[in-house]
């Protein structure tokens, strides 16, 4: 009885806080949501946004290349995403340390002369080494895709002629060469016809708007600590001492403070979610997992986020339990969300960071939680998924037992 009546203390002083906390909360989201909108209105509205700028540095002077790179500016389908500019290289250099080209590429002398005759100088294509955003993303992607192209095409046609004259095939080489050529040209040509799209999403098979809701939501769960500061902070543990005196321990003590957070943060996000799906029943904001959606779809998504509510719910506590004092707790609540989120890919998708801070982002709590958002709403959660969320719970509400335990005792951390 005693354990339950903390309990009911801890819900009643949360329960005071939350109009105010619930309200300051909803005039933030709808500030964000409306910046957000009309960031994305202006984004969609600026057309020179819609291209990459690439510099051409044509060493080689040879007409093939000037009328491949014709091609490539009014006749190909690459024309709507890039565009290609002739420069010098000193220019080239020049605009890239400015960062108003993603990158230019140098065609040496003798470049298609060398391919007909079998032989590779290749081009080289000069980029900054940080990434700057999704233009450095897409041009490298084309780099690999065109170097590919040139190298099997002109594998493809060698093998070919060797084949022909190992064995002893009596057929006009230079005529089957033009043929062959003419063949890897109309393929490259019709890429439209050629490929079938498939879009895969950013991770997880979410799409691009998918992919920042969720990590909203997941950045959303790190601030809320931060508005329910009153709840969990401490100033004196002399109470707690006394309650661990009358067999009221420290593990009832913690479990009785997380429940009371644990449930307001919940309602709150069961509000959120069912309100946004009864909206968006009415509405296409057009966004492919967001279609069709209803209240019992809310419902299902917020009891589907409780793995991830209990995690990141509990890594909250555990911070304010080691830290002391309440600006202390705050900030470190805010600068600890902010790290996380920005590693975990919440603002910027973490495919544009180095490859050992990708990984460190995957598998912190702010990155499991996320990827286990984004399979939520893309109904790809397996049993597995759900584990390593109730793992870091039970590892964080083990630390704040202890900690909470060694304070009692009057020990320093």
């Amino acid at each position: 009885m005693k354990k339950m009546r903390y309990l009911r203390l801890q819900i009643k002083r949360g329960a005071k806080l939350y109009p105010a906390v619930l309200l300051i909360t909803v005039i933030t989201l709808l500030a964000v949501g409306l910046t957000a909108a009309v960031l994305l209105a202006n984004n969609a509205a600026d057309t020179n946004k819609q291209k990459t700028y690439i510099g051409v540095v044509n060493q080689s002077g040879e007409s093939y290349v000037d009328a491949g790179l014709f091609a490539l500016r009014n006749l190909d389908n690459a024309r709507f995403s890039f565009e290609f500019i002739d420069m010098e290289e000193a220019e080239a250099r020049q605009k890239l340390e400015r960062q108003e080209i993603a990158g230019y590429v140098i065609l040496p002398e003798g470049y298609v002369n060398a391919i007909h005759y079998g032989r590779n100088i290749p081009a080289t294509y000069v980029t900054i080494k940080r990434t700057t955003g999704f233009g450095s993303v897409l041009t490298g992607e084309l780099t690999e895709l065109i170097s590919g192209i040139v190298t099997e095409t002109q594998a493809a046609i060698y093998s070919m002629e060797d084949v022909a004259v190992d064995y002893g095939e009596n057929v006009d080489l230079n005529a089957a060469v033009d043929r062959m050529n003419l063949v890897y040209l109309d393929a490259f040509s019709n890429r439209a016809q050629t490929y079938r799209l498939d879009i895969l999403g950013i991770k997880d098979s979410v799409s691009m708007p998918g992919y920042y809701i969720c990590g909203m939501m997941t950045f959303f769960l790190f601030l809320w600590g931060i508005a329910y500061g009153r709840l969990l902070t401490k100033r004196d543990y002399a109470l707690y001492r006394v309650m661990a005196m009358g067999k009221y321990r420290a593990f009832s003590q913690v479990v009785a403070e997380y429940s009371a957070f644990f449930l307001f943060t919940l309602l709150t996000m069961g509000l959120l979610v069912i309100g946004g799906c009864i909206v968006l029943a009415t509405k296409d904001i057009g966004v492919a997992e967001l279609r069709q959606l209803y209240a019992g779809d809310g419902i299902r998504l917020t009891f589907y986020m409780i793995p991830v509510i209990w995690m990141i719910g509990l890594f909250q506590m555990a911070i304010y339990e080691l830290v002391s004092g309440t600006v202390g707790a705050v900030l470190a609540q805010f600068f600890v969300a902010l790290g996380c989120a920005y590693v975990s890919g919440f603002f910027y998708p973490s495919y544009f960071f180095p490859e050992g801070m990708k990984r460190l982002g995957e598998w912190l709590p702010s990155g499991v939680g996320f990827s286990y958002l984004r399979k939520s709403l893309t109904h790809t959660l397996s049993f597995g998924d759900g584990l390593l969320p109730l793992l870091y719970a039970a590892c964080f509400l083990l630390l704040t037992v202890y900690v909470r335990q060694r304070k009692i005792r009057g020990s320093r951390i």
